[in-house]
């Protein structure tokens, strides 16, 4: 979703993310979470952040890498650089392998009745997807449990990883969002996360920055989230 500001965020996700009768993915929410009421209050303590690179660190643009760099510095002592356990190295190929059977899965049919009219992009990951073995896509809905166990020890100390949601600067124009491949692993896991347009490229356009939260905790991710853009309005406007 898109909005103006985190506490907007969090008001369209408390509704969004309440049980739907229609959906058997929400059946075991008992009720709405009071995200909005969570977003506004203040954090218990200043929030700690892992600054979390990734091994794709390389393809990050000048822009981003200059940003990160200053955003560390204007945090201190409540950023720490985090190296992420050798295992999420398989998080981007795993998201590749599930979101290419799902594909597979639910627009097989729109494929069938004419490929021809669809997107040659998602007529490609449909006929990838319809390759894959079931033991591989089986195995990889296993590994979102093991990657959310490492993240669960993160967030023992850690109130938010920040990382970059895409590689540098917002494209021009309407074509592109700029590349996914620093939401994949989060994605995969299936945990909360939330881009802020923190940082400015050369052409003015926004570089996002993304907080990431444990999973099932988008209350605490939305109110950390609040707190670091009215910490850093703060600052400019001192």
């Amino acid at each position: 979703m898109f909005a103006r500001s985190v506490e907007d965020a969090a008001l369209l996700a408390e509704v969004m993310l309440g049980p739907d009768a229609l959906d058997e993915a929400t059946l075991l929410k008992s009720a709405k979470l009071p995200l909005s009421r969570i977003c506004k209050e203040e954090p218990p303590l200043p929030p700690k952040f892992a600054l979390v690179k990734t091994s794709i660190w390389e393809q990050t643009e000048q822009a981003t890498r200059t940003g990160f760099s200053e955003l560390a510095d204007a945090l201190g002592g409540q950023i720490e650089e985090v190296d992420l356990p050798a295992s999420f190295e398989g998080a981007w190929g795993w998201q590749k392998i599930i979101n290419e059977a799902e594909m597979a899965t639910y627009y097989g049919r729109f494929y069938d009745a004419g490929a021809d009219k669809i997107h040659a992009t998602t007529r490609g990951q449909i006929e990838s997807g319809r390759e894959i073995k079931v033991t591989d896509y089986l195995f990889a809905r296993e590994q979102r449990d093991v990657l959310n166990g490492l993240l669960d020890d993160l967030f023992q100390t850690y109130d938010a990883l920040i990382t970059p949601s895409a590689t540098g600067e917002a494209p021009e124009g309407l074509a592109s969002t700029g590349s996914p491949a620093f939401c994949s692993p989060w994605t995969f896991c299936g945990v909360p996360a939330i881009t802020l347009p923190l940082l400015q490229g050369e052409k003015g356009l926004p570089i996002g920055v993304q907080l990431v939260g444990q999973s099932d905790d988008d209350g605490r991710l939305l109110r950390t989230a609040r707190w670091l853009q009215n910490t850093l309005d703060a600052e400019v406007k001192q």
